[in-house]
């Protein structure tokens, strides 16, 4: 769990993360796939919340409190590898860029938690995925280490399908050859 400690001093940069080019567009597109309530995991300050309509209840988790200190509506303060919630408790679950975060052998068990919450679908953004994984030790940035992972969209999808994935849609954007949103549905 010390991995995780060392994100809750991390500076938090609001307009930074707001103003990040694909931002709007990356979200609007993830917005069409949502059904019912939402767990945004990782939400970091929570951005995903501005761009859903009423008709969506939004709940943001993250595990870095002063994150969620920016975040607006509800939210949780836990470990993507341990959801406090039971089965089927959300309508859609939401890991965006947060795979590559984790440690190697952390990966299926966060995507094991998200499907198990999720009762309809599990929306993954991590960008586009490679044929195979590939590991990266990760780097240091002054006090601050974070790991750059890769995860192959075959292993992925495997995983997934063992998780109760029943079908797997993947959208491209032409304006962004390394982007990919993966849609699994239960």
């Amino acid at each position: 769990m010390s991995y995780f400690l060392q994100w809750e001093d991390l500076p938090c940069n609001v307009q930074t993360w707001q103003q990040r080019p694909d931002c709007e567009t990356s979200y609007l597109l993830e917005v069409k796939f949502i059904t019912g309530t939402v767990l945004d995991i990782g939400c970091g300050i929570g951005i995903l919340r501005q761009f859903l309509t009423g008709k969506n209840q939004y709940y943001g988790l993250d595990v870095t409190r002063k994150f969620l200190h920016v975040a607006k509506g509800n939210r949780i303060n836990a470990s993507c590898l341990q959801l406090p919630f039971s089965n089927n408790s959300f309508g859609t679950t939401l890991l965006k860029d947060l795979l590559l975060h984790l440690p190697k052998d952390c990966y299926k068990e966060c995507l094991s938690e998200a499907f198990r919450v999720a009762s309809h679908r599990v929306i993954l953004n991590e960008g586009k995925m490679a044929k195979e994984t590939k590991y990266e030790i990760g780097e240091k940035q002054g006090k601050y280490f974070f790991f750059w992972n890769i995860y192959g969209e075959k292993d992925i999808f495997e995983y997934a399908k063992s998780c109760g994935a029943k079908t797997i849609e993947t959208f491209g954007r032409k304006d962004k050859p390394d982007w990919q949103l993966t849609v699994f549905y239960k």
